[in-house]
């Protein structure tokens, strides 16, 4: 959950300022900008989360515009690696069926 609020804090952070840049360029660099942006918002993307590989996806496509646009790799990579935990609760999870308090991701109500 706190991940979540950081990343979500971390990207609207980033969208702003990418809105701010964009009010300084041409009508042709928006296009393009919104070409990128609506390439990586793609249902192929898969939401550029981890299930079906998208932020894997993500990140061959933004690695494809860095060398095409002739970005230098920082310490011979475009990418920096990070740790993301996933299928982690804030605190205590309850949960039941019919009034059957249950235990979650251990028990299956027949």
């Amino acid at each position: 959950m706190m991940n979540d609020r950081i990343f979500l804090a971390c990207l609207g952070c980033l969208s702003f300022v990418f809105i701010c840049c964009l009010q300084r360029v041409n009508a042709q660099e928006k296009d393009n900008a919104r070409s990128i942006i609506e390439d990586l918002a793609s249902p192929s993307m898969h939401g550029r989360g981890f299930v079906y590989k998208g932020a894997g996806k993500a990140s061959g496509y933004i690695t494809r515009k860095y060398r095409e646009y002739g970005a230098m790799p920082v310490n011979g990579s475009y990418r920096q690696s990070f740790r993301l935990d996933v299928n982690t609760f804030p605190g205590p999870v309850k949960l039941s069926v019919d009034g059957t308090l249950l235990n979650p991701a251990t028990r299956i109500p027949s």
